[in-house]
Formats: C-alpha cells, structure tokens, sequence
C-alpha cells in the first residue's frame, strides 16, 4: 500500500525537531541573529555571550538591599552554572540562564547579609519547572547619530527570555542592547524588576548591526535617546544668554585698566547706550511716518477730490 505525499510529509515533520527546541537542545540562545522575521538587520552577539553579573543597591533605612542578576545572553552552555562560595539554597537551580538575588545588608544582623529571594528569571527545563528556553527578538528605531545617510535607520535590539518560575508566577528577562560606539559602555545596566519582568540595559559596539561585509552601521546618538545637533535658534538661544554679559565684562575691564576709568565711565561705548534710546525712538517714528504718509499720498491720489479737474486729481495747465 502507497502511502499519500501528503502523510509521509506529515510525518517527516512531526519526526523533525522544531527550531525553539533544536536549539534549546544545543543550551542556550544562538549568538548569531540573521534572517529572523521580526529582523531588518543581521546581529553577531558573540562577544556578549559571556557570564554577566549586576549589581543595584538601595538605602532601605536602615538597611541596604541589593538586586544581584547574574545572566548569560546566548551561546553554548547550559546556563550560569554555579557559583563558588555560595550556598546552595541561596542560588538558582541548574540551567537557569538569568537569576535575580535579593540580598539585604544590616550591620546588626550576623550575619549581615542574608539572601532574601532567590528567582530563577530564564532558563530551559529548569528542574520542577520544566519549561522550554524562549527567546524572542525585535527592535525599536531610535534616532541616528549626525551625519548618517538619510536614508540608514537606527535601532536598538530588544531581547526577551522566557522559562523561569516563582512563586507560581512566570517571569521573564527584557534586554535592550544599544548600539554605541564608545568601546568602554560595554557593560549591563540593571533597570528595575516589576510585574515578575526583570529589565537590563546594555550600550556595547557589540550591539551595532551587521552589514553584509562585516561591518556596523553609524550608531545612533546619544545611545538611541535622541540626537542631532543644537541647531540655529540653540545657538542663538546661548549667544542672546551670554553674549551681553560677556560683552559687558570685557569693556567694562578694558576701560578700567586701559583708560583708568570710573563709574558710568567704565561701560563700553557709554555715548551710543546713552543715546540708544532716542535712536529708537527716531527709528519708530520715520518708520510709523514712513508708513502713514504712503497712506495718505495713496488715499489722495485715488480719491479724486472736488477741486480736481485733470488726471491724477491736478489741474490742466
């Protein structure tokens, strides 16, 4: 009996491991994101794929709290692994790719740290957790920096990690890589953790785009928080603020020490600032009779008074 090209292609499928699986059997996240859908450009996060530690203190009066993230954004391995020098119910449980620590320091306690929570954020087939590692990728467009083509956009590549539980409740890891072309903001900055959602933030030249000859696009400016220059009215915004200041300073210096003046003799170009404002006043007023005698002629001419007998109101010689 033939079977139909229909089944035996359902079948080769269902035999097939599917990608999020595939790679989850292989450890962690794949460093290499090219040709994903929710992608315009391809992304090499290689030399990100490290162990990364974070750590964020609070004055919680009168003690200090802590939020220590240890994580690994992709690669092989099967998570952050363990830490030495800790104790084992203070970490999280194998293949944890992300874990948030809570610990609170009180110099009266012994001993003074104590861990308070221990929260396995993201991993794959965490034990009595079992769920699949799921990573997502997207990106957000920023402003690009001065000098970029018009026609090149920025962005900047968010990540989520998804597989941890605690407490019953699913969390997540929300990553926004920034593209920066400062070699030395190559480290992760821990955001805040609401609503089970830990959010880091990390600005790394790793973080560009890759073009199809290996190189990275202009990185957006001011690490994608906004760009461009001051412009014409910031310019003239600080000319008009510190113009007049420095411009009275110095003549008032100049005066003092060259011609060794005193009092309302020191300002600069005394005689013009004294007669400034009848200069303005004369200004206004040729202007305003400018204004009005051009009525006047325009009004007398198409008028057409009585005692006008020829063309243009004036009388035939």
């Amino acid at each position: 009996m033939v079977l139909p090209i229909s089944l035996l292609l359902c079948l080769v499928v269902s035999i097939l491991p599917s990608p999020s699986l595939a790679a989850a059997a292989e450890g962690g996240p794949s460093c290499l994101l090219s040709n994903l859908p929710s992608l315009s450009n391809s992304y090499d996060l290689s030399p990100l794929s490290e162990l990364q530690l974070i750590e964020d203190t609070k004055k919680t009066p009168p003690t200090e709290t802590t939020s220590r993230v240890r994580f690994k954004l992709c690669g092989e391995g099967d998570g952050i692994g363990k830490e030495e020098g800790v104790d084992e119910e203070d970490q999280c449980p194998p293949n944890t790719f992300a874990c948030l620590q809570i610990q609170n320091t009180s110099p009266k306690s012994t001993p003074p740290l104590r861990t308070l929570e221990v929260i396995p954020i993201a991993g794959n087939n965490i034990p009595s957790i079992d769920l699949p590692l799921d990573t997502t990728w997207s990106e957000t467009s920023v402003t690009c920096s001065e000098g970029t083509p018009k026609k090149e956009k920025c962005f900047d590549l968010v990540g989520t990690m998804k597989g941890g539980m605690y407490n019953g409740e699913p969390q997540s890891l929300a990553i926004t890589l920034v593209c920066s072309s400062d070699p030395t903001s190559s480290s992760p900055t821990f955001t805040s953790y609401v609503d089970n959602v830990l959010s880091l933030r990390w600005e790394s030249p790793d973080a560009c785009p890759r073009s199809g000859d290996g190189t990275s696009p202009p990185p957006p400016s001011n690490g994608g928080k906004g760009g461009g220059g001051m412009g014409f009215f910031g310019w003239l915004f600080l000319l008009l603020l510190f113009g007049p200041p420095i411009y009275l300073g110095l003549g008032i210096y100049h005066n003092r020490t060259t011609y060794d003046a005193r009092g309302w003799d020191m300002l600069p170009h005394r005689e013009f600032w004294r007669d400034f404002p009848s200069l303005v006043h004369d200004l206004a007023s040729h202007l305003i009779g400018g204004v009005t005698g051009s009525r006047r002629s325009s009004g007398g001419a198409g008028g057409g008074g009585s005692g006008s007998t020829g063309r243009g109101g004036y009388e035939s010689l």
